[in-house]
């Protein structure tokens, strides 16, 4: 079988360019992780570790989950590595304790994922601090206030926008399962890759 290279990190990626990451290819870097992280909630794992280091980029722009280090079946599952700064305001108080009794944790991959898809949009964290329930965001707002400005809203697709505000909604009630995201079909358009900025990035690396 083979295997696309991955050529760097999305961190060292959104790192290197100097402009803002296409709209197009956003969409298809939500698409792809939400396949991916789904097809390992699919079977009843979780991954445990999203991060800026551990979602690798191939040279066509692809995205790759890397370091399953500290994936676990759901039931099983403890918080034993983690970045804080990934980790959903319900279980900040508890980096050190067992997680709550009933509590799904693959919901803590689905806020990993709304925070890497708001800093590939934004080129910045959406927190700086670890998530809290009265923890303000880059810009100031606290939880309930939108966490993207217009100007990020006028850089991506409108489902772009839908999806990440319900990826990383504080209410861990009203936080999706990736599956239904899957099926609300957001992304049912065809989705076009922008290969010449791939070359034009990747240039930068030869």
């Amino acid at each position: 079988m083979t295997m696309d290279v991955a050529r760097c990190d999305l961190y060292a990626l959104i790192n290197l360019i100097d402009e803002y990451v296409p709209l197009l290819q956003l969409d298809k870097w939500m698409e792809e992780l939400i396949s991916a992280v789904n097809y390992v909630h699919s079977n009843d794992y979780v991954h445990g570790d999203l991060n800026y280091k551990n979602v690798l980029i191939t040279e066509g722009l692809c995205i790759k989950i890397a370091d399953f280090g500290s994936a676990d079946k759901r039931s099983n599952f403890k918080l034993t590595r983690y970045d804080p700064l990934f980790v959903p305001p319900e279980l900040s108080c508890r980096l050190s304790e067992p997680i709550p009794y009933g509590y799904d944790p693959r919901l803590i991959d689905v806020w990993s994922i709304g925070v890497l898809m708001f800093y590939a949009l934004t080129k910045q964290p959406p927190f700086t601090e670890v998530v809290t329930k009265s923890a303000t965001d880059v810009h100031g707002n606290c939880p309930g206030d939108t966490l993207l400005y217009q100007e990020d809203r006028e850089r991506c697709s409108v489902h772009y926008s839908i999806v990440l505000s319900k990826l990383m909604d504080f209410n861990v009630k009203r936080r999706p399962q990736l599956i239904h995201v899957i099926n609300q079909n957001y992304f049912n358009q065809p989705l076009i890759q922008d290969q010449l900025v791939a070359e034009q990035i990747f240039q930068m690396f030869s």
